[in-house]
């Protein structure tokens, strides 16, 4: 059995990090606190994402000395239910890469100020879970008028998108609906840049990719999925009649 003591740097972000990849839900974190005599209620706001909690319960467990009880814990989660309630280890660590760039992306575009577009951003303009194959399909090639092989990706990557929100959600990331109402903002820019009718519709997803990948932090700019993420999301924006109008 592990003794009491403090974890290095390095070892207390490893704990992290594996509490983060296993899929716990609530109950399970709420688990963890009262393992070392904490109430959860006192430790994490109610509306802390399960990053921010895995930080604060090993944060504070490492100075009570308490992380092996945490280790404990989570390894009676695993013998309990590892057939039924957590994902693969990989998915969650893909979700997880999703979620985090995600996150960080659009921490970055909220620091900038690209303009405030009332009219834009309204809810009425956005259409909650109605889009449909036959809708997005009429938008690609009737309004924006992509080419055939655009269609085909555009697909593909609003589809890969929807599945892994869907998977980054149960991690805790959720911040999707924000990150669509500023990919529109971005949008608009490039409309005024390379407007319908001077240029086509691949031009100014191409400026839209470019955009959003100049925001990325340098840790995210070299991964390999980086690319099918960001297409994913413009996708998966133009799916819900926020950009591509034209």
């Amino acid at each position: 059995m592990n003794s009491p003591t403090r974890l290095s740097p390095k070892e207390e972000d490893e704990l992290i990090r594996t509490i983060i990849s296993s899929g716990l839900n609530e109950h399970h974190f709420d688990s963890l606190a009262r393992t070392i005599d904490e109430y959860p209620q006192n430790i994490y706001p109610k509306s802390s994402n399960n990053e921010d909690k895995a930080n604060i319960i090993v944060t504070r467990a490492n100075q009570k000395e308490k992380c092996h009880l945490i280790k404990s814990e989570l390894s009676s989660f695993f013998s309990i239910q590892s057939n039924n309630l957590y994902p693969k280890t990989l998915d969650n660590q893909i979700a997880l890469s999703f979620g985090k760039l995600y996150e960080d992306l659009l921490r970055a575009i909220e620091s900038e100020d690209i303009g405030h577009l009332e009219e834009f951003i309204h809810q009425d303009k956005i259409i909650e879970n109605k889009d449909n194959h036959t809708e997005f399909k009429v938008k690609l090639e009737k309004k924006a008028q992509f080419t055939e092989s655009t269609r085909e990706l555009a697909f593909i990557h609003k589809n890969d998108n929807s599945v892994m929100q869907r998977k980054a959600k149960k991690l805790g990331y959720k911040s999707y609906s924000n990150m669509e109402i500023k990919v529109g903002q971005l949008y608009q820019s490039v409309l005024t840049e390379y407007p319908v009718g001077q240029y086509p519709a691949e031009r100014r997803l191409r400026e839209l990719l470019h955009k959003l990948y100049s925001f990325l932090p340098e840790k995210h700019q070299d991964k390999v999925d980086t690319t099918d993420y960001l297409y994913g999301i413009i996708f998966g924006t133009a799916s819900r009649c926020l950009i591509f109008n034209e």
